[in-house]
């Protein structure tokens, strides 16, 4: 004779009860994002937007924000070519699931009088985890000093 399976029902709060355990995702930690974060800086001496929003996240570059993002970036270097970057300096922060990248990078630029200028530029980074990897889901350009 033939064992037959418990009844649907009784596997029913069993698995309700294990996807309330399921921890919440972890935010990604600075070390995790640092590719992400190499590529940003090295984007930097194209002076244009539009090369750094390569680095998010193909499901969030239709965002509106990413096209502000383009627009405050490509108006804050308007007229400077970036010659040369300084310093680099990140902090983050976990907020819920999202990693907040701020970075601080010191580009040395000429003007459209050949002038040089050093200035830092401030630039927010948010990532959260997908599919248990890090992604860039946002930019925002600060300004320059």
């Amino acid at each position: 004779m033939a064992l037959s399976p418990p009844p649907a029902a009784a596997e029913a709060p069993a698995l309700a009860a294990a996807a309330e355990t399921a921890p919440a995702p972890q935010a990604p930690t600075l070390a995790q994002v640092q590719p992400a974060l190499s590529g940003l800086v090295t984007s930097l001496p194209s002076g244009r937007g539009e090369n750094l929003v390569q680095w998010i996240h193909s499901g969030f570059r239709a965002h509106p924000d990413t096209g502000r993002f383009v627009g405050q970036f490509n108006q804050l270097l308007a007229g400077q070519r970036v010659t040369q970057l300084g310093n680099v300096r990140f902090r983050s922060r976990a907020q819920g699931a999202q990693l907040v990248v701020d970075g601080v990078i010191e580009l040395h630029t000429l003007d459209t009088n050949n002038e040089a200028h050093v200035r830092d530029l401030h630039l927010r980074a948010f990532f959260q985890p997908q599919d248990g990897q890090p992604v860039l889901t946002q930019l925002v350009a600060g300004k320059l000093q």
